[in-house]
């Protein structure tokens, strides 16, 4: 489970696992939130090995695609057939 430590007013510092990687991703693909705005942040720690970030950086671009295909067709991919849970699997 991933240490979520505030440093400061506007900072937060978030010490992880791969296996956490999977996990936002999964929840990411749920829950359909990638249109939050990551910049009310000014600062962001995220401690992890190198696995976490090919595994998260990998898993957000293909939601991404994901998204910006279901708006430019109009349909959302669990109308199409698609499971719910998305691609990434653990």
């Amino acid at each position: 489970m991933a240490q979520i430590t505030r440093t400061g007013d506007t900072a937060i510092r978030i010490t992880v696992t791969l296996e956490d990687a999977l996990a936002m991703i999964r929840e990411a693909a749920r829950h359909r939130i990638l249109d939050d705005d990551p910049k009310q942040y000014l600062s962001l720690t995220l401690d992890a090995p190198d696995a976490f970030f090919y595994a998260l950086y990998g898993g957000m671009a293909g939601l991404y695609e994901r998204m910006m295909q279901e708006r430019k067709t109009g349909a959302l991919a669990e109308e199409a057939g698609s499971p719910a849970g998305g691609g990434v699997q653990a």
